[in-house]
This record gives structure tokens, sequence and C-alpha cells, in this order.
């Protein structure tokens, strides 16, 4: 299991879509542990668009296939409807969500896949300052 940082941000969503999407990325993370330091921890930016989440994530539950997988039986829509695309940023590997033709949810893997805490948390500490105006 990986303790590394994840970025999700809402790119076009309802409400109630948005509230799904929370539902289920709450459902992957570990409810409790006896380490302080390995409870789920997140960030919200100030628009409450988009979250910092540190955890330790289950290895084949943040794979792009299993992402897609997960949130098709989320949001009650066939896999096949959903597309994704893939790219690399100097914070990490980028994963964009399209349903309809439509960008709807991205998520950032900090550090890259298979990264260390430390990688990830570097790559965390970086994006927020070359973000800052949008995370203050």
């Amino acid at each position: 299991m990986p303790h590394t940082y994840i970025g999700v941000e809402v790119l076009s969503m309802t409400v109630g879509q948005r509230q799904t999407l929370i539902d289920a990325i709450r459902a992957l993370l570990p409810e409790r542990d006896a380490q302080p330091c390995w409870r789920v921890h997140h960030r919200m930016r100030p628009d409450n668009n988009a979250a910092i989440i540190e955890a330790f994530w289950k290895s084949d539950d943040v794979t792009n296939t299993s992402l897609i997988r997960y949130f098709a039986n989320a949001f009650d829509v066939a896999t096949g409807t959903i597309s994704s695309t893939t790219n690399s940023t100097i914070y990490g590997r980028v994963l964009t969500l399209i349903h309809s033709g439509i960008q709807r949810v991205r998520f950032i893997a900090f550090g890259g896949i298979g990264a260390s805490w430390e990688e990830s948390r570097q790559a965390v500490l970086a994006y927020l300052s070359a973000n800052l105006l949008a995370w203050e």
C-alpha cells in the first residue's frame, strides 16, 4: 500500500455528482489507523473544487483502469462511456476522466506512480508553492 498524496480536482460536475465523487473517494480510504501519521489527511482548496489527500492507498485502487472502473460503478455509467487522458507534469502523473465528451475530474499522483512518501510530499510542496494564490 503506497503512502502518498493524491490530488483531486472537480472540472465539471453538478452538486449531486460532486457529492457522489466525494462519497466514492471516501470509500477508497482507510477509515482509521492506530498510527496518527497514517490516518487520512486532506487539504481543500478554498473554492472547494479540489483537494489534496494524504493516505495509505491500496495499490490496486489507484491505477488508471481501476479508477475508471470504480467511478463508472459509483456514477452508474458504463465503463466504456468513460475515457481518459494521461500526462506527466513536474508534479506527477495526471489522469483526467472524460464522460459525454466533457472533462469531469482530474487526479494527480504527486511524485508519480510508485513515488515514496517523501517524493510525493516534495511534489505537493512544489505544487502548492507554484499555485499559492489558488490554495491560500
